[in-house]
């Protein structure tokens, strides 16, 4: 998994079977946020700071289990890895450069909010924790920040059966992922403490996510569980630890 920091445990909101074969899981997804702050200019017709940001993702994991009947007198459970690709590739998403001018004198005091402005399903607007204070434009100016956030975001597996014989169940399982995005704001005030003249400028970066490594368009030989399996699935966080309840998706056949 690639990481910059120590990531937040993500954490399920829900998790639904929206058909047979296919489960939906509203995840608040880990991330870490690095900002840098550079091409920094003051004077009397106002003040200048290029913003860009580094959004790196965690991961999960997908339990598939055979049950011979719903009580699982037989069971073969399977895990599957879920680590996640930020899109574009690198695995990072840079926040665009955004320059403000003007408004509140030649040195003011700057600071720095990250917010979840939500899927686009869910758009919303959720800041992370209060405002960093980076200090004046020139003096004591803070070069940069590292952040560990919480993302909205959502999984849907879909389940589809292969064959099932009396040698066992085979299936293939797709994933996909969707994120949220982040918005950080520069604040530029002429008097930090008793706010008079205040400028923001926004920088906006929609993060989409790909599953990278994933059990996809793969049988997975079943075998004790017997021929038309019950079959159920549940995420788990990168630790093994469950993210809500686990979904029944029906038996074998039922997913062709």
């Amino acid at each position: 998994m690639k990481k910059l920091l120590p990531l937040l445990g993500g954490c399920l909101l829900s998790s639904t079977a929206l058909a047979a074969g296919q489960v939906s899981t509203e995840w608040t997804m880990p991330a870490d946020l690095t900002v840098e702050f550079s091409g920094v200019t003051c004077d009397n017709t106002g003040s200048t700071v290029d913003l860009e940001g580094v959004l790196v993702t965690g991961g999960a994991q997908a339990r598939v289990a055979f049950r011979n009947n719903m009580k699982g007198t037989h069971e073969l459970a399977l895990l599957s890895e879920v680590t996640f690709e930020i899109v574009p590739g690198g695995g990072s998403v840079t926040i665009p450069k955004q320059p403000s001018r003007g408004g509140v004198g030649g040195n003011p005091h700057i600071s720095f909010q990250a917010a979840d402005i939500g899927t686009e399903l869910a758009p919303g607007f959720v800041p992370f924790g209060d405002r960093t204070y980076l200090g004046r434009c020139v003096q004591d100016f803070r070069q940069g920040l590292q952040q560990p956030i919480e993302l909205s975001g959502q999984l849907i597996a879909m389940v589809q059966a292969v064959q099932c014989t009396s040698k066992g169940s085979d299936l293939t399982i797709d994933l996909e992922a969707h994120s949220g995005g982040v918005v950080g704001t520069l604040f530029f005030d002429n008097n930090y403490n008793s706010v008079v003249h205040e400028e923001t400028v926004d920088a906006t970066a929609r993060v989409m996510l790909s599953p990278s490594q994933f059990t996809t368009r793969k049988g997975w030989g079943v075998g004790g569980a017997g021929g038309n399996p019950h079959i159920f699935l549940q995420f788990l966080d990168e630790e093994g630890a469950p993210l809500g309840e686990e979904a029944y998706l029906g038996r074998c056949r039922d997913l062709y």
